[in-house]
């Protein structure tokens, strides 16, 4: 079921350095709108990793407690992020937290594989 997670991960980063060059170019404007199309990705893949369907009405805070796989304060930085998409700090703590994803999503796929394996 990780794939669609790994998905977004490998769209990201195809994709990042092109909005980092908004950031550098003080284009923040620009940016705004793959930042927030890559924020929305992050929520999928996200709901994704934790074997959950996401919808546009899902309450991030409220299904966290749920999730057994989640980056450490994913909510206050998604919080972040969603509130300044145009500031460069946005940009590196959406790219730390896609990095923290694809190390989950390879945890939780050995994880399950040794838990198949052992059933």
């Amino acid at each position: 079921m990780n794939e669609q997670a790994q998905t977004f991960i490998e769209q990201w980063k195809w994709e990042h350095e092109n909005i980092s060059a908004y950031y550098h170019h003080r284009q923040y404007q620009d940016a705004v709108p793959p930042m927030n199309k890559h924020l929305v990705q992050f929520h999928h893949a996200l709901y994704n990793l934790n074997e959950q369907a996401y919808t546009e009405t899902a309450e991030l805070s409220d299904d966290l407690a749920g999730f057994d796989y989640a980056p450490l304060n994913v909510k206050e930085r998604l919080e972040f992020i969603s509130e300044q998409p145009h500031q460069y700090y946005a940009y590196i703590q959406l790219n730390e937290l896609f990095k923290e994803l694809e190390k989950l999503v390879a945890k939780a796929n050995v994880q399950r594989e040794i838990k198949k394996r052992d059933t």
